[in-house]
């Protein structure tokens, strides 16, 4: 009889415990099941409040399996070190799969920070199916909607905002979204101003059926401007506006679409929007869809087509020609290359407050590209780019100095 010992007898893997632990862990990818009561604090998922239950029930399987794996295999004599990783594996896919269920690792909505609120006066005058409710103040004469409307315009015009705010408020009163609107962009202006009114105006003005005042509404609630932050809203009202054929709030909803803010990210739906947008002549839209069209984010590449694009934008607004002014520089998109002109766009967009467009134009007088030499108004220009925001421009601004 040979001799014996007290070694364990070997155990044999279990596989079945893998195969258990495996399809617990993997499950959860698949099935996309969850429990959540979703707020936002800030502008930020409150992760406490959400719960993946399949993630949690599947991550706890794959974990206890994980454990007793890594035991068994930690006992046998077998490929104990190959069975002991595999699992841990399969604790650590158990581990993850629970911290998700937990809401770990929800990602927190991206701000639109590019989102624009435009000030352009309204033409838009339609009959009021209730009344917003009396002015704070004694309205000067105005008969009627219309009236009041244009006299709100001429004392805007001279800086009068009280005045102007007085005069859209009766308009607001008597019979006119339009005044709604405007006595809230005028509210704006006016120190030390009554963000709550503000919003109140708005909320008026989209509730009688005007796009730009619903649009602009839920620019404020994603902001938090005069009262709480609602995301979700925020986004139901600009892609709200968007559908009322508002330019502007379907370039907003394809920011909330690009950046996955208050809705699941779709780089379709949002090129989508920002072509809408462009199609509605707005700038930003016409710049934002020319980008992808030149990078071919979404589809093939189409240079020709993102140089229309850019050429509307910049027909649009001034600002946008900045992008314009970045293709004429390299020549792409079918365009030849034309220094000049390009220094003459850099100029047009940085006039109109471009910071990037100020920076490139800073580098074009530095070099003498497109033009004569000049230092000294390039070292303005990098410092105006840097003052706007430009980081650039502050790093040529210290080059220069």
């Amino acid at each position: 009889m040979g001799p014996e010992n007290d070694d364990v007898p070997s155990i044999k893997p279990r596989y079945s415990l893998l195969t258990v632990g495996v399809v617990a862990g993997v499950a959860p990818f698949v099935i996309h099941v969850s429990s959540s009561s979703t707020s936002y604090v800030n502008g930020q998922l409150v992760a406490a409040t959400y719960r993946d239950w399949v993630a949690v029930g599947g991550g706890a399987v794959a974990a206890i399996c994980g454990i007793a794996q890594a035991i068994l295999a930690a006992r046998s004599e077998g490929s104990r070190s190959k069975n002991v990783g595999l699992g841990l594996l399969l604790v650590a896919l158990g581990g993850y799969q629970l911290a998700s269920g937990f809401g770990m690792f929800q990602p927190k909505p991206a701000a639109p920070s590019s989102m624009i609120v435009d000030r352009t006066p309204p033409v838009d005058i339609a009959p009021a199916t209730k009344p917003p409710g009396p002015p704070t103040q004694p309205p000067p004469v105005c008969e009627d909607a219309k009236m009041c409307n244009t006299l709100g315009s001429k004392l805007r015009d001279a800086k009068d905002l009280a005045g102007a705010y007085r005069a859209f408020l009766a308009g607001c009163t008597a019979d006119g979204r339009g005044n709604c609107y405007m006595a809230a962009i005028v509210l704006q202006d006016i120190e030390p101003g009554d963000p709550p009114k503000v919003r109140a105006l708005l909320g008026q003005a989209c509730d009688l059926g005007m796009g730009k005042a619903c649009g602009e509404l839920g620019v404020h609630m994603f902001t938090g401007f005069g009262g709480a932050k609602d995301v979700a809203k925020a986004f139901a009202l600009v892609t709200q506006a968007c559908e009322g054929k508002d330019g502007q709030s379907c370039y907003n909803a394809g920011v909330f679409h690009r950046d996955g803010t208050g809705v699941v990210a779709s780089e379709a739906k949002a090129f989508e929007m920002f072509s809408r947008g462009c199609e509605l002549d707005d700038a930003k839209g016409c710049n934002e869809a020319g980008v992808w069209l030149i990078t071919g984010r979404l589809h093939a590449k189409d240079p020709k087509a993102g140089v229309a694009l850019f050429e509307k934008a910049c027909g649009l607004d001034d600002e946008q020609c900045f992008n314009l002014a970045k293709v004429t520089d390299r020549g792409e998109g079918g365009l030849k290359k034309d220094p000049v002109k390009a220094r003459e766009l850099y100029a047009k967009a940085c006039e109109a407050d471009s910071m990037a467009a100020c920076n490139d134009l800073a580098d074009d007088l530095m070099k003498g590209v497109g033009g004569p030499k000049d230092v000294a108004r390039a070292k303005q220009l990098f410092q105006r780019a840097c003052d706007g925001g430009n980081e650039l421009g502050c790093k040529n601004a210290k080059i220069v100095k």
